[in-house]
């Protein structure tokens, strides 16, 4: 089966996957601000340090990646990936080697 073209317009979610160091306080406080940062932000956690927010459209990953850009503590390291709906389908999720089959599309509240 053939991808479907990207459009401007196509549904998207935004990855956060990152190391911080937790040596010190100071580096344990900005960790902690910056989870519930990301959190109030709307990313829901999939993994320890992997949180992952639905957007509807590349526009709107645009804004959270510049938004996550300006809260990322200066140490440590820090992936964002933006990912069409269409590439979430074709995750295979597994948990004890069970194959699951991936989240239906989020849906999202919109306010005008």
């Amino acid at each position: 089966m053939k991808p479907p073209v990207h459009s401007p317009s196509q549904h998207m979610r935004v990855f956060l996957a990152f190391d911080l160091p937790m040596k010190t306080k100071y580096q344990r406080y900005n960790y902690q601000i910056f989870l519930k940062k990301i959190k109030r932000n709307g990313f829901h956690q999939l993994q320890k340090s992997i949180y992952v927010r639905s957007c509807a459209n590349s526009h709107h990953a645009d804004k959270w990646s510049n938004i996550i850009k300006k809260i990322i503590p200066k140490e440590g390291d820090t992936i964002i990936l933006r990912i069409t709906e269409y590439q979430w389908s074709n995750m295979i999720h597994m948990i004890n080697y069970d194959d699951i089959q991936p989240e239906k599309e989020m849906e999202q509240l919109v306010l005008f």
